[in-house]
């Protein structure tokens, strides 16, 4: 270990490397999500084959959800923070409650979104697909979205972009991670009767704004509980490593 190493406190480097991973992996994550599957014939394709879809269920009924909300000011607007807000800034702070409140907690919390994330990731790879705001013959309307026109600009905004990646709903998937994790670390009642409502709002924030089908939504679930699924193999990945260096012995 270095001089600069042995000045800074283990809790203090734990702290740097936790940010630098978050940074590291937010920055390959919008890389490769703007250039994850971008074919836009395949993404309208797609979200035409979803729309077909929920009609044979009986089950399209985002656009009159869209169109209801969009008639009451108040919600619309909490609608349109919440879905900016979902993804980084109460994420964030997630993380940083669960990593205050429990070190093990927080490592199977890391561990499940960056799973969860990765699978994201892949289902953009192999089902682009149009965000149903895109579909304004089919009822949709963009304005309650919060979200530009698929015309993104030139350089890294554009680079990182991508208009297609509605499959599955990392906003969905990330929020039922923050609200499992988050409660389960709350000691109050109201506290975690607050973050298990976390899941249920984004759901609907996610669906009523235009940024997603209810079956983004069912995917990004599938998402979550694969990233648990990992986290938790990773975690006894661990335990038997500790396990095999304390058979060892010094």
């Amino acid at each position: 270990m270095g001089l600069l190493g042995r000045r800074i406190p283990p809790r203090a480097r734990d702290v740097l490397f936790q940010l630098a991973l978050w940074v590291g992996f937010g920055l390959a994550y919008e890389a490769v999500r703007g250039v994850a599957g971008d074919d836009r014939a395949a993404a309208f394709a797609d979200g035409h084959d979803l729309i077909r879809f929920e009609r044979s269920l009986h089950t399209f009924f985002e656009p009159s959800l869209q169109h209801h909300v969009g008639h009451l000011p108040v919600l619309s607007f909490a609608v349109r923070v919440s879905y900016w807000a979902s993804e980084f800034l109460v994420l964030f702070a997630a993380l940083v409650w669960v990593y205050v409140r429990d070190r093990r907690c927080y490592i199977r919390f890391r561990d499940a979104v960056l799973v969860g994330n990765g699978l994201g990731l892949l289902g953009y790879l192999l089902l682009p697909t149009a965000p149903p705001r895109l579909f304004p013959a089919a009822g949709f309307l963009n304005r309650f979205s919060g979200q530009p026109s698929p015309g993104h600009s030139a350089g890294l905004i554009g680079f990182a972009a991508n208009p297609y990646a509605a499959m599955p709903s990392i906003h969905a998937a990330d929020a039922l991670l923050i609200g499992l994790f988050a409660a389960a670390v709350a000691t109050g009642r109201a506290t975690k009767l607050l973050w298990l409502a976390w899941p249920p709002w984004v759901f609907f924030v996610v669906l009523a704004s235009g940024n997603h089908f209810w079956t983004d939504v069912a995917a990004g679930v599938v998402a979550a509980l694969g990233g648990l699924a990992g986290a938790a193999a990773l975690e006894r990945l661990r335990d038997s490593g500790r396990l095999r260096a304390l058979r060892r012995g010094p």
